[in-house]
């Protein structure tokens, strides 16, 4: 089981790096906090649902299914905050790229 403490921690340094992406691509100020604020969240209910679950083990050294989900969990809420405030084509996409690789290599470091 993960620590909660370490699950909001990891959650909040991904939420950090879409900021910093989604400022350096001139997203909206909205759109930065919905991104930044959807790639959190959802990788808070995915580690919660993760350790109900018990997808905590390694299958391979130091990644376990949980770490795995992280990449999509991170990158989900910019996905989806990009499609819906419609961000021109040549930026939608490097928040999630952001969300997606920093969920993923905080929460094995961290996790």
């Amino acid at each position: 089981m993960i620590s909660y403490r370490l699950i909001f921690e990891a959650a909040g340094i991904t939420a950090l790096s879409v900021v910093f992406v989604a400022v350096a691509g001139r997203w909206s100020v909205r759109g930065t906090i919905a991104a930044a604020v959807g790639s959190g969240a959802l990788l808070v209910a995915w580690r919660c649902l993760s350790n109900l679950l018990r997808l905590n083990d390694d299958y391979m050294p130091l990644v376990s299914v949980a770490d795995t989900g992280c990449l999509l969990a991170g990158a989900l809420g910019p996905l989806l905050c990009a499609r819906v405030a419609r961000t021109p084509a040549a930026r939608w996409w490097l928040p999630a790229v952001a969300g997606g690789v920093m969920g993923f290599v905080v929460n094995t470091l961290i996790l």
